[in-house]
């Protein structure tokens, strides 16, 4: 039986990320040496997941290429 997909919605702003996950929820900087730490985090999860995050304007464009860097699939939204 295959493990089912995690899905991880992150709303995006120019200073921080939230993320929502496993009926967690919890903010980091929008920063690179934060997106590495959470990306690193989620590799010990060893599910597969899907990144998801809406369009902002480009503040998006540092967690699309953390999460492209470590493999993890992602989608953009704009709603």
């Amino acid at each position: 039986m295959s493990t089912p997909t995690l899905f991880i919605g992150i709303d995006i702003s120019k200073e921080k990320l939230e993320v929502y996950f496993q009926s967690k929820s919890f903010e980091l900087l929008n920063r690179p040496a934060a997106l590495a730490k959470f990306m690193h985090q989620l590799l010990e999860l060893e599910v597969p997941m899907q990144i998801i995050c809406e369009a902002t304007g480009g503040y998006e464009e540092a967690l699309l290429q953390s999460a492209h860097h470590h493999g993890y699939p992602s989608a953009v939204f704009n709603l």
